[in-house]
Parts: C-alpha cells; sequence; structure tokens
C-alpha cells in the first residue's frame, strides 16, 4: 500500500483587493507515520523586498510557532484523520480575514520517503525564496540525494537503461584510503558518479569537504588510471549564501585534483544526464 501526504500552503496575503500574496511555509500530514511538520524559509528577504511596511520579525515569530506546535502533533494526528482542516483551524489558525491563511489540505502520495516529499513541495511552492531551508526537517542537500535527483532525471529521460547504472558497493581502493562512488555506469569508459553537497552550517566544513576528496582522488590516481575510469563529481552549493565563496573555493581544491575527473554544478544536472543517456549503449 502506497503511502501518503496531506500538505497545507500558509500563505501571506499583502492586499486582498489586489490579491497580493505569497507562500511563506508548508505544513505537512504523514499518517502513516504519524508525523506532522511546518517547513518555511529561512530568510523572508523576499517579502521585505517586495513589501518594505511587513513586520518580517512578527511573521518569522508565527512562522517559528508554527513550526513548534506540529512537532508535538504527530501523537494526536488520528482524531483528525477524516478532517486535516480541523487540525489547522483548532491548532494553528482560524479562518477570518487575517494576512496569515492556510489553504486546505490537499492529498497526494509519498514521493520515495518523508524527505524527499518534502524537498518536492518546498521547491515546488517555496523555491523563489533566497535561502531554500526549511526548519522542523532538515532541507538540506546530501550526498545521497543529489544522485537520487541524477539517477531520477537520467531514468525520466531513458527508463530502459535502469539496468545499466549500477548502484553496488564499488570502491576505489588503495591501501586505507577508500573512495565510494554512489552509481556507475560504462561504454568503454567506467564511469564513477559521487554525490558531493556542500550544504553545510559551517563554511570551514566546505573546505575539509573538498580537501579530503582531492586527496583521495590524488592518492588513487594510478587506480583510476589503470579502470580507465572516470570519477563525475555531482556537486551542490550551500543554501546559505554566506558561503558561497567557499563553495567557491571548494571547486577550485576539486579541479586541481590529479585524477580523471569531471566536476558538474547541480545548475548543469540536465546537460549532463543529457550525455549519459546518449553515451549509455545497451
Amino acid at each position: 500500500m502506497s503511502k501518503s501526504v496531506s500538505y497545507s500552503i500558509l500563505k501571506y496575503t499583502h492586499s486582498k483587493l489586489l490579491g497580493e500574496e505569497l507562500n511563506v511555509g508548508i505544513l505537512f500530514v504523514f499518517p502513516e507515520s504519524r508525523k506532522v511538520a511546518f517547513v518555511y524559509p529561512r530568510s523572508l528577504i523576499r517579502i521585505r523586498r517586495t513589501y518594505p511596511s511587513v513586520s518580517v520579525d512578527l511573521l518569522k515569530s508565527y512562522l517559528t510557532a508554527f513550526r513548534r506546535k506540529a512537532e508535538t502533533l504527530g501523537a494526536h494526528i488520528d482524531q483528525y484523520v477524516f478532517n486535516y482542516d480541523e487540525l489547522i483551524s483548532e491548532q494553528f489558525l482560524v479562518t477570518d480575514g487575517s494576512s496569515l491563511q492556510f489553504t486546505p489540505f490537499n492529498h497526494a502520495l509519498l514521493i520515495g520517503d518523508i524527505e524527499n516529499t518534502t524537498t518536492h513541495y518546498y521547491k515546488l511552492y517555496l523555491s523563489n525564496y533566497d535561502a531554500p531551508i526549511a526548519l522542523g526537517i532538515d532541507l538540506r542537500k546530501t550526498d545521497k540525494s543529489i544522485v537520487q535527483d541524477c539517477k531520477r532525471i537520467i531514468l525520466n529521460k531513458r527508463p530502459e537503461i535502469e539496468g545499466h547504472l549500477y548502484t553496488d558497493k564499488f570502491v576505489l581502493h588503495h591501501d586505507k584510503v577508500v573512495f565510494r562512488p554512489d552509481l556507475r555506469w560504462q561504454n568503454g569508459t567506467l564511469n564513477l558518479i559521487k554525490g558531493v553537497s556542500f550544504d553545510f552550517k559551517d563554511e570551514n566544513d566546505i573546505t575539509d569537504k573538498a580537501l579530503l576528496i582531492q586527496n583521495q582522488l590524488n592518492y588513487l590516481e594510478s587506480e583510476v588510471n589503470e579502470l580507465k575510469a572516470r570519477v563525475d563529481l555531482i556537486v551542490s552549493k550551500p543554501s546559505d549564501s554566506r558561503f558561497l565563496d567557499a563553495y567557491s573555493f571548494a571547486i577550485d581544491l576539486l579541479n586541481e585534483s590529479r585524477s580523471h575527473k569531471e566536476i558538474i554544478e547541480e545548475k548543469d544536472l540536465d546537460a549532463y544526464t543529457d550525455s549519459v543517456v546518449t553515451e549509455i549503449e545497451i
């Protein structure tokens, strides 16, 4: 039986007369997991720029309160199973003329798991904010989620090559140095795909991770050459725009590694997957 999700969009209405409104959060109910979560952007600069008179601090206080309330409701979700809209009116906001209002719940199937589902709807409804980070559920990119996105895009373009994308536990190793790609495919060259997320809360972690991978690839240069392999590093930048300089430095470090490799930023993922589906022979 497929698992389900119900979600409601929290909207800020600046002018009902003019129909001016912005999405500012999403309330999720995962009934099978008995989990309720509210997610919202860390940065509300989009609202501040659009409507300078809005009290962003007051808005943030509401959003924080909603997130905390959601975290307490999982154990009580069964009492709302036939009408999640009552959950909103009883636990969050009554339906009135205020500037913050939840939409009626939408119902859908889970997209893989809770993290993927939450990320999908966050991107769908809240991606225009400067810092796409939600509180309550950590939506930062992970190495695993990067590769999952890559594989999904490839198979959407050419589903018949699924059997030629390998997710076994293949490793590059020499002595105590081990490098584990996440996905591999072959067309004469052994292509090893590795997801590399730099979406950290501390910019020092970005540099440390880049140095680790650079040193691993340098040490394994001869193994890569002997296998006639290429390492494709699919990298994601940090959500926090303050760390973009550290991210650029990390890319420079990876480019300096000596092993045969390609660095693919997420913005270039569509073009990269186009080349993969073209090059895989079945």
